[in-house]
């Protein structure tokens, strides 16, 4: 079985498996613990995202660029 995940669904997975609340309203994402058994649910993400903001490490400094071009998004899709 194949399907997207972002690091942000071990946060809901763990809840989860604790039987801690949720917090679905602070946390964009959800729980693993479907695909850990082998199901994909049928509105599972098509896409998923990362953000990178590097402007404050020492190589941005060494080449003197402006903080806002040290950010990189990637997307990849299914």
């Amino acid at each position: 079985m194949e399907a997207l995940v972002e690091a942000i669904e071990l946060v809901l997975t763990f809840l989860d498996k604790t039987g801690a609340p949720p917090a679905y309203h602070r946390l964009d994402s959800c729980s693993l613990e479907p695909i850990l058994h082998g199901q994909t649910p049928y509105d599972w993400r098509a896409a998923v995202f990362s953000e990178v903001d590097y402007a404050f490490f020492a190589a941005r400094k060494t080449l003197g660029t402006d903080p806002s071009r040290f950010c990189v998004n990637m997307i990849r899709k299914s």
